[in-house]
């Protein structure tokens, strides 16, 4: 279900949660294959070719993975190549090490990305808290506390202030952006009347809905059809209410609608804003196109939220469920090409 100020939530939770891998392992007799316990027969009976469209959607997984990390390395390789140029020695032509930096970051993000996604934060943490101590070293280094024993304790501490003011809400309330506006879009072999009734939905299809499980009221309040009432149990149990608007809508290719926070059993850094879903269909799939704008969001949010491609990497989530329900289901919606 397109969800209004859940991707929020769920993208704190990315940083932290370790992403699942679909493993497929062969049966004995050649002609089968195991998925998540269930196994089911190959259509052409061709082991060979099924574990090529394997291989196939791991790769595409894999290149998924780093185009939504393309912002961090883009700004862990601006960040990195500066740390080099900075730490390059008096007589030392600084662009060799800045270069010779940057290469080192590159295998090391990449490896960090695709080993340890929860931990991919960590990369823009680190490097500019390496880059801040280095450029205030003339600041402290003449303290008298400060030996070489403790210079590791100042990288720490600059770690640590980072890391709290990054990935926690102290200064929320203080900072924040009006109208800031997302946009991602993503591909899916299923067809746009699928998808749209799984992200978007209609209240008489409420039980095609993504999150049909944990949606305890969906359905037009006062019997007004522009408008759409939506209470949910968030993955921890909290419940979330909230209001839609809708502005424009073409079944099953549009809507563009307002969503008001009602009430919320735990704190959302959002609780008013617009989305839009736009979904195009293709020979191979459906396009769909998705954007965000929040009335009024924490800076911090806003950041974490675009160097980290979270409406993208939600959206991935979504459509890989959605896949993955239809392909369990009827089998024949999900087109392995």
């Amino acid at each position: 279900m397109l969800r209004s100020p859940h991707w929020f939530l769920h993208s704190q939770e990315i940083l932290t949660r370790r992403g699942r891998i679909l493993v497929l392992s062969p049966c004995s007799c050649r002609d089968c294959a195991t998925v998540s316990g269930e196994t089911f027969t190959v259509s052409d009976h061709r082991f060979q070719g099924f574990m090529k469209n394997i291989l196939l959607r791991l790769g595409r997984t894999l290149q998924r993975n780093l185009h939504r990390n393309r912002r961090r390395l883009l700004v862990g390789a601006f960040l990195s190549f500066a740390l080099g140029v900075a730490k390059s020695p008096e007589g030392q032509a600084p662009m060799i090490f800045g270069l010779s930096a940057l290469i080192l970051f590159g295998g090391m993000a990449i490896a960090v990305i695709v080993l340890l996604p929860w931990f991919r934060a960590m990369i823009e943490i680190v490097l500019t808290g390496f880059l801040l101590a280095d450029l205030s070293e003339p600041v402290w280094q003449d303290w008298a506390w400060i030996h070489d024993g403790n210079r590791s304790l100042v990288m720490c501490v600059v770690l640590l202030i980072l890391s709290q003011l990054y990935c926690s809400p102290l200064l929320d309330r203080m900072l924040k952006l009006r109208h800031c506006t997302s946009k991602t879009r993503a591909r899916t072999s299923l067809g746009a009347a699928t998808v749209f009734h799984a992200l978007a939905g209609t209240p008489a299809q409420a039980k095609h809905l993504l999150d049909a499980d944990r949606t305890e009221l969906f359905e037009h309040p006062d019997g007004d059809e522009s408008r759409i009432r939506l209470i949910e149990r968030l993955p921890g149990g909290a419940r979330v209410e909230e209001l839609y608007v809708i502005l424009e809508e073409k079944w099953p290719l549009l809507r563009d609608f307002e969503w008001y926070l009602v009430r919320s059993e735990v704190h959302v850094p959002v609780s008013a804003g617009r989305n839009r879903l736009e979904l195009v269909e293709t020979p191979r799939g459906t396009v769909v196109l998705q954007s965000s704008t929040a009335l009024l969001m924490p800076l911090r949010v806003a950041l974490l939220q675009w160097i980290d491609d979270a409406q993208g990497r939600d959206l991935d989530q979504k459509l890989a469920r959605l896949e993955k329900r239809e392909w369990a289901e009827g089998g024949s919606s999900v087109v392995f090409a």
